[in-house]
């Protein structure tokens, strides 16, 4: 880990691989837009399994762990800072525990709002724009997602990481940390790029 920056109301983006991932190609995104650095790194320790190895000239490497970084952007004066976290991997086990850890390092940091980032497969019409969609933890937030291009998700089911990490939030209100949910629909048999910026391009906007 690096000197952590002093930063000033971030946010937070989650991002980590999954549907298309197209999650982890908005996470670029924003990271090409805002031009961010790597500053610290989460030790994932032992909730990730080695399940493969590498062969090169008929030796096996050393194994890799999937990492876990975390870029800072800092805004102009006055303005709002934002972390962005990308994830290599879900872990197969142990997600609450890793997200506890994501949610401890946010507290640490002063993070006062938490986007996570998912792709929801609909059935659309090719050239139709993509959709983004919304769920929050708090009904405060919820509401203030008017100020945003998005539509709610009035009913449905969140899984993997995004979910632990809804229920992580919840649990840890006292930590004060604001927490938006985004899931996207990516549309079917389109490259995914597209769609990806979609929720980038909500926070980028809001940032600028």
């Amino acid at each position: 880990m690096t000197d952590s920056p002093q930063l000033d109301r971030p946010w937070l983006i989650a991002v980590w691989p999954g549907m298309g991932h197209v999650a982890l190609s908005a996470g670029y995104y924003l990271m090409s837009k805002l031009g961010m650095n790597q500053f610290a790194q989460l030790t994932p320790g032992q909730l990730f399994d080695v399940d493969t190895a590498i062969v090169k000239e008929g030796l096996i490497q050393s194994p890799h762990r999937p990492h876990s970084r975390l870029f800072a952007w800092k805004a102009p004066p006055g303005g709002r800072d934002v972390i962005v976290f990308i994830g290599e991997s879900q872990p197969q086990f142990g997600k609450l525990a890793f997200c506890e850890r994501l949610i401890d390092f946010a507290r640490d940091q002063g993070v006062e709002r938490l986007f996570t980032f998912a792709a929801m497969a609909t059935e659309m019409q090719p050239g139709s724009e993509a959709r983004v969609f919304a769920a929050a933890t708090q009904q405060p937030v919820l509401d203030a997602m008017a100020n945003f291009d998005v539509q709610i998700l009035d009913d449905g089911h969140i899984g993997g990481l995004n979910w632990n990490q809804s229920q992580t939030r919840v649990k840890r209100r006292r930590a004060k940390i604001r927490s938006w949910l985004h899931s996207f629909h990516q549309k079917p048999n389109s490259a995914s790029n597209r769609c990806s910026k979609s929720p980038a391009k909500i926070v980028a906007e809001r940032l600028s």
